[in-house]
């Protein structure tokens, strides 16, 4: 009875060791789907229910396919999880072709998370497991990843070898697409080797390649990497240019590519074009922030140098650092994921890059250190002479001033004295009138005169009076209402009989208005400012007893001087 009792225990525990039927369908039906519709076999194998998934083995086929299922969807995996329970299981089980995919997937997570020793160490140990078998598609894909990981870490001659590998695995099942991806990957390595022979032939053979394929944007890399060939080894801008035009015409749509704006602009910086270069270069530019960091530090050098040539050489220094600044996170990040032995290598390329970006930054300080201190010194020599230029004038100025004004001086005594000789009746109308229009234009130039007004008033007094410039009294007035008289003899002692209010300076006044005298050589004469020459005039109007606003002072004088006659 104990025998029978143990066993539906026993079945029950050997159900649970065995996988669901359905389950088992669906990691069939993802294996199928693999190669030629991944998306699909990643939604099946989401579809199946982990807990049915009992035993080891059936736990590693679903993480190798799901692994597989994931990067042929282009979703990179950083994390080992998944992948460990694949190469747990297959390390000891299963043929060469399952070993290798599932060490191959393990090496895929490494790379993703830039760990590139351990990257390096599962596609060696998945190139072995399959060495003696004849897949050579998976030979080709394993031989592709040691390639990139050779060629991220320096080891061009090791890279080349493996990416030449991989095409001719992919040639011997005909796979003409990865054929052409591998020897471009090449052309590549060539490039960085300068082996200009062997670079040619590859890029002939691609070139084959891709027109059977109809591969428009791969020509169109071709021709890139063909124009480089003849920049390098030629120097033949004008070839590399005309290649770069023809492949945009007939590859493109006569559409210009974006990835042909950098090796364009270099070509034009070379041929001193440097408008074309700079109108290139700018889209780059703009859309900076899309860019790597090594296609970052590149354009950012290139707009250096054209500013450089453009005398640009604040912007320059600019650039530089910024290009500096990029170099140096790029060799610290890259530092840290480098393989010991890299580690010295890439400080020296460094170094090497850093010297050449620090020689630029010192040109360009010493350029604009130079090009201020010209600025400066042409300032200051422009300001002493401007200022030699200012005093120049103003002696020259003040020099006719002076002359004009002992020329008035000597006219005004000449006057008095032909008048005091021939009688208080008899004046010369036509030196009187020369003698008015003379002291008009002479105090409307004075009066805009910018030198020093106050020191310059103080000279017209000192010239126009007989006691020199230390009068304390304005005997410039007594001039206007002289020459008044002299026009009109009497009028003077009329006005001040008629308006016995009236003072001297607003009879003063009086007579320059009616001289039509400008208001700012009344301001100069009379030492105010022009709210004030207001005030004076309307206190002048209101003793004069003229309350119409339609009549002036020179009305109200005319009529003045009617009135005298008729007296």
């Amino acid at each position: 009875m104990k025998k029978l009792c143990y066993f539906p225990l026993a079945l029950l525990l050997l159900a649970g060791c065995v996988d669901s039927r359905e389950s088992l369908d669906l990691l069939n039906e993802a294996e199928r789907q693999m190669t030629d519709r991944p998306d699909s076999a990643k939604t099946t194998l989401e579809s199946i229910v982990r807990r049915t998934v009992r035993t080891r083995k059936s736990r590693a086929r679903f993480a190798l396919l799901y692994s597989q299922a994931l990067d042929k969807n282009f979703i990179d995996v950083d994390c080992d999880s998944l992948a460990c329970i694949a190469t747990a299981y297959y390390r000891s089980r299963g043929n060469p072709d399952e070993k290798a995919l599932a060490f191959y997937y393990r090496g895929r997570v490494y790379e993703n998370a830039w760990k590139v020793d351990s990257a390096i160490i599962f596609y060696n140990q998945a190139e072995q497991y399959i060495a003696k078998t004849k897949n050579f598609y998976l030979k080709g894909l394993v031989a592709n990843a040691l390639a990139g990981m050779y060629s991220s870490q320096r080891f061009s001659s090791l890279a080349k070898d493996k990416y030449l590998e991989a095409a001719g695995y992919f040639e011997r099942i005909g796979h003409k697409k990865n054929m052409l991806i591998n020897y471009a990957g090449a052309i590549g390595i060539l490039s960085s080797m300068q082996n200009y022979c062997e670079q040619e032939y590859y890029l002939d053979r691609c070139d084959s390649l891709a027109r059977e394929l109809k591969d428009n944007r791969m020509l169109l890399f071709l021709s890139k990497s063909r124009a480089n060939l003849i920049i390098e080894r030629d120097t033949n801008y004008i070839g590399a240019l005309t290649i770069l035009q023809n492949a945009t015409k007939n590859y493109a749509n006569g559409k210009f590519p974006t990835s042909y704006r950098l090796i364009t602009s270099k070509i034009y910086y070379e041929l001193f074009l440097l408008d074309s270069a700079q109108l290139c270069l700018e889209p780059l530019i703009r859309t900076l922030a899309e860019k790597s960091p090594r296609g970052k530090m590149e354009i950012l050098y290139l707009q250096s140098k054209i500013c450089e040539l453009q005398g640009h050489y604040k912007v320059a220094h600019k650039y530089s650092m910024q290009a500096l600044r990029i170099s140096d996170s790029i060799y610290f990040a890259e530092k840290d994921r480098a393989i010991p032995e890299l580690k010295a290598k890439y400080r020296n390329e460094q170094l090497i890059l850093r010297n050449q970006y620090l020689k630029k930054i010192s040109l360009y300080q010493g350029y604009v250190a130079l090009t201020i201190l010209i600025a400066v010194l042409s300032g200051a020599l422009w300001l002493i002479n401007r200022r030699q230029q200012k005093i120049l004038q103003q002696k020259r100025q003040i020099r006719e001033y002076r002359d004009a004004m002992l020329r008035l001086k000597e006219e005004y005594e000449t006057l008095q004295r032909n008048n005091t000789s021939r009688g208080e009746s008899v004046v010369d109308e036509e030196v009187l009138t020369r003698r008015i229009d003379f002291l008009k234009q002479l105090l409307d130039t004075a009066s805009n005169f910018k030198h020093d007004k106050d020191k310059f008033q103080s000279k017209i007094e000192g010239l126009l009076t007989k006691n020199g410039s230390k009068k304390e009294k304005n005997d410039i007035l007594p001039m206007f209402t002289d020459l008044i008289n002299m026009r009109h003899p009497g009028i003077i002692g009329y006005i001040m009989k008629k308006y016995p209010l009236i003072t001297e300076s607003e009879v003063a006044l009086y007579c320059m208005i009616c001289m039509d005298v400008s208001k700012s050589a009344v301001c100069l004469v009379l030492g105010c400012q022009a709210k004030t020459y207001y005030n004076y005039r309307n206190v002048l109007r209101n003793k004069l007893h003229i309350a119409n606003d339609d009549i002036t002072i020179r009305q109200h004088f005319q009529l003045l001087c009617e009135e005298y006659r008729k007296s």
